[in-house]
């Protein structure tokens, strides 16, 4: 699990040269504290090349990017299958290569939004200095809620909330609202608001359901990570059939 004692990863952290190659500079949200970029981490673990780079092995942030893309696995191949069967394969163009490439395109657009290991999250008590990534920290909440027989975990967000916020946040937070962001990505120390969205088999009603992955996040949290958080929200967004995949064609 990617932690860290120190007060958030230092920009650039990675060793001299780990910084991506290319004849250009890479998109900012493309580009991993360590000087590495998605698209490096997706390419690597998909040409099945991760073993020949000691760097990979050893990164705190390349490990979530790579947590990440193994959940993600379905949603691409999903999104492979859903747009070559409406476009028949083809792009606007009518070629096969175009349409490979709009299905190359959308999973890029994935990647930026799921894999990005995130801000950097507070662990511990106010006074303490331990930190995680937001992406090892959603991780460990998606695996949680999994314990559930006929569960399925997808998008989880993680947001730093300010304990000043009055009642700005409304009902739904609590009360809180969240606070600027520290320079670098990193979250005021605090707690925190939990987003979950999950699959189920509806074998039990929605609202017992929300509530039972709700209380494995928080022992989660609480016993896992030790990390403060004050607002769980639980979305179901798919039913699974008895095969395992979701109605809307999310195989995991």
């Amino acid at each position: 699990m990617a932690m860290s004692a120190d007060h958030g990863p230092p920009p650039g952290s990675g060793t001299p040269g780990d910084g991506p190659p290319g004849n250009g500079a890479p998109r900012d949200d493309d580009l991993l504290p360590c000087g590495r970029t998605l698209r490096d981490v997706w390419e690597a673990w998909d040409d099945g090349h991760l073993a020949d780079d000691p760097h990979t092995a050893h990164c705190p942030h390349c490990t979530a990017a790579l947590d990440g893309l193994r959940v993600l696995d379905g949603y691409v191949r999903s999104a492979r299958s859903e747009d070559a069967e409406r476009a028949g394969d083809t792009g606007p163009d009518g070629t096969a290569a175009a349409g490979a490439e709009a299905v190359a395109t959308r999973v890029m657009e994935i990647v930026r939004l799921e894999l990005r290991p995130g801000r950097t999250l507070p662990l511990g008590a106010a006074d303490e200095d331990a930190w995680i990534v937001e992406a090892a920290a959603a991780k460990a909440f998606r695996t949680a809620a999994e314990t559930l027989p006929g569960v399925r975990a997808g998008s989880c967000r993680i947001t730093p909330l300010d304990p000043d916020g009055g009642d700005d946040g409304g009902a739904d937070t609590g009360g809180w609202r969240a606070p600027l962001p520290l320079p670098g990505g990193t979250a005021p120390r605090g707690p925190v608001r939990v987003r979950l969205d999950v699959a189920s088999d509806l074998s039990r009603p929605v609202p017992e359901l929300a509530e039972a992955v709700r209380e494995r996040v928080a022992e989660a949290a609480e016993e896992t990570l030790g990390m403060d958080v004050r607002s769980i929200d639980v979305r179901v967004i798919d039913v699974l059939t008895e095969s395992g995949q979701h109605d809307g064609g999310w195989p995991r």
